[in-house]
């Protein structure tokens, strides 16, 4: 199993100096098997909770709105359709969830771009129960009515919603939608009484960064690989590549 893996990450490392070979989805479930450790790490005063929340979705219109209203200098952020939405690569809780960490991962430093970070610090400043309130609306919305009873299902495990137990909300969800699914889903209780701190920005990336603000957070690569390198055999593989990850995709000779 272990050259099984090792195998992976070669190819992994030979195919992203590819120019259209994004990295970043494909070891996106790596890092967050080891996200928790990695933030620990970074952040030794925080008890995290163990469930993470990968692919949050955040409504556009939230975050303009809200900036917009307290005038704050990222109103500018344009105003978009209702529903539309973008997804934070994970969001993790301290272990009483008012502290939230909205994570950004990359795996090559020139993925980066102004407008999505403008969007990512204009989401840190919103208030997380907004996006809690906007679940209801996208989930009425979309196509994906199923995944997001996933979503909720993760949510009532952090104590954010609570899902009755009458199992109706399921019996209308699975294998597919069917009628009644809206006044099933209208039963779900969120819980807004939650007195959530400020949410911390963190970046995850090949190079680490300087940055004046204390609630805006950057994890290169190598102290990843500090973190993880004495945890497990996969810890101390998955450190050795982030090591080569590091260097900027296409910069080497190719390889037989």
């Amino acid at each position: 199993m272990k050259k099984l893996v090792s195998d992976i990450f070669d190819l992994l490392d030979r195919r992203r100096h590819l120019p259209g070979y994004r990295l970043e989805e494909r070891l996106s479930p790596f890092f967050e098997f080891f996200l928790i450790d990695t933030l620990s790490a970074h952040f030794p005063m925080v008890d995290f909770h163990p469930i993470v929340i990968p692919e949050f979705p955040v409504r556009e219109h939230t975050v303009y709105s809200y900036h917009k209203s307290t005038k704050s200098e990222l109103f500018c952020l344009d105003s978009s359709d209702n529903n539309l939405h973008y997804n934070v690569d994970f969001v993790a809780f301290s272990k009483d969830v008012r502290q939230v960490f909205l994570i950004e991962l990359k795996t090559d430093m020139g993925m980066r771009n102004v407008k999505q970070d403008g969007y990512l610090r204009g989401a840190r400043k919103t208030p997380f129960h907004l996006f809690l309130e906007d679940i209801p609306a996208l989930a009425k919305a979309s196509r994906k009515k199923p995944k997001y009873v996933h979503l909720l299902h993760l949510l009532e495990q952090l104590n954010l919603v609570q899902i009755p137990s009458d199992g109706l909300l399921f019996s209308k969800t699975f294998s597919e939608p069917t009628p009644g699914w809206t006044n099933a889903f209208e039963g779900v209780k969120f819980c807004f009484d939650v007195q959530f701190a400020e949410s911390k920005l963190v970046y995850i990336q090949p190079e680490s960064y300087e940055c004046e603000n204390s609630n805006i957070h950057y994890i290169s690569f190598c102290n990843v690989a500090k973190s993880i390198h004495r945890l497990s055999d996969l810890g101390k593989l998955f450190s050795k590549y982030l090591g080569r990850w590091s260097k900027k995709p296409g910069s080497e000779v190719p390889r037989q």
